[in-house]
């Protein structure tokens, strides 16, 4: 587990996943309404991941379900 953040680091994360989102929606793509990314993104809320390992694991989704569409 990662060391707990402060409330300044949590709002930080906050204000910075909201900066993504919105570039994402203006390229037409809606994270919010996907479940791996609303996983991976309250991991890193909750401290439980960082942003790096976050990333890695939305990466290896994407490969996944790449590899099986089916899935």
């Amino acid at each position: 587990m990662i060391a707990t953040a402060t409330s300044s680091d949590r709002k930080h994360l906050e204000e910075s996943f909201e900066l993504g989102e919105t570039n994402m929606q203006l390229e037409g793509f809606r994270p919010t309404s996907d479940p791996v990314y609303q996983s991976l993104k309250a991991e890193v809320l909750a401290g439980k991941l960082t942003f790096d390992e976050a990333v890695d694991a939305a990466v290896q989704s994407i490969a996944r379900e790449r590899r099986d569409p089916a899935a």
